[in-house]
């Protein structure tokens, strides 16, 4: 792969993606992850055995068995504090 110039990044509240500017095709390609996927679910969970964080899809499929490790939806909260009416209402709701 040759040196890419643009690199952008889609950060989505439920899905993310990846894409770099072709200036042989003068359009941008949408990268694969890990999985195959042009996308990626916007979760992450933090393994608390190895420190490292699990992404996508993988930590989406453990969002029922360690609902406390797993974090997700935390665009929408962006810019607010802890006193906000739109967090105190979903804190209630998942703690």
């Amino acid at each position: 792969m040759n040196d890419v110039d643009i690199l952008g990044i889609d950060l989505g509240t439920t899905n993310s993606a990846i894409a770099i500017w072709e200036p042989e095709t003068g359009q941008a390609k949408v990268l694969y992850n890990s999985e195959g996927d042009r996308i990626t679910p916007s979760v992450v969970m933090f393994n608390t055995q190895t420190n490292l964080p699990i992404v996508g899809k993988s930590a989406l499929g453990c969002i029922t068995s360690n609902p406390t490790q797993v974090i997700y939806s935390v665009k929408r909260f962006m810019g607010c504090t802890f006193r906000d009416d739109r967090v105190r209402i979903d804190q209630s709701q998942v703690t």
